[in-house]
């Protein structure tokens, strides 16, 4: 409890000063495939609403993957194609490309898992403003995991949004996200959380109090059914 309290505590300030606040919700599935125990494969489809669930804000489809260097490190790449409103009846297609790089390790019954994220979307329209997860940026983010009880877990994180521009880098947006996810049957899992997020050095800062509702499966093939599907 003590170690939840310090979290809250580091970043109360980020919480605070915002001149503008809305809620919304954001509902994804996620499909994920082991290739072999270095390699895994994914697919996600994410649907999100804003102005206080009374609005379209984007639809997300994210293909990628993993690669475990070792015990402690991991690399990633994705591709997303995003459709998204960034004014009332202003719509927008947009292409996003993703590296990450992860460390990960313990700290007591806490797993912690530190993520740099390089993303750079492919667009007509260049701007440091809208939507946070399709813009050209690059990302730090924190996160926890722990077992709450037998088959629920609880995860915190924090994530810091930074634009490329070397001669005039600064931070953009903050994000903060509590999530259970609870597991339904055998590689199926469902989770609910909060996340708050924030526009930073914005002349009208933009604080979004977002519902997240999950539904992921884990894929799993064993050799004499992939062996029979190529035969077909």
């Amino acid at each position: 409890m003590k170690r939840i309290n310090l979290f809250f505590f580091l970043f109360l300030p980020l919480f605070i000063n915002a001149q503008e606040s809305e809620g919304g919700m954001w509902a994804s599935f996620t499909t994920k495939y082991e290739l072999n125990k270095r390699i895994d494969l994914g697919i996600e489809g994410q649907f999100r609403l804003d102005d206080d669930f009374s609005r379209y804000d984007a639809t997300l489809i994210d293909a990628g993957g993993n690669y475990k260097i070792n015990k402690y490190f991991k690399t990633g790449a994705t591709y997303r194609f995003g459709h998204s409103q960034r004014n009332p009846g202003y719509f927008e297609t947009k292409h996003r490309v993703a590296v990450d790089f992860r460390a990960d390790d313990g700290l007591g019954q806490w797993d912690l898992d530190f993520r740099v994220r390089y993303q750079a979307g492919i667009s007509n329209i260049k701007t440091t403003e809208g939507n946070a997860d399709l813009k050209d940026a690059i990302r730090y983010r924190l996160k926890a995991d722990r077992k709450l009880i037998s088959k629920t877990d609880l995860s915190l994180s924090i994530e810091l949004f930074q634009n490329t521009n070397l001669a005039y880098a600064e931070l953009t947006d903050w994000r903060f996200r509590a999530e259970i996810s609870r597991k339904i049957k055998k590689r199926h899992n469902a989770s609910l959380g909060y996340m708050t997020q924030r526009e930073m050095n914005a002349n009208n800062p933009l604080m979004q109090h977002i519902l997240t509702v999950g539904y992921s499966v884990e894929l799993k093939f064993k050799k004499k059914d992939i062996g029979s599907q190529e035969q077909q």
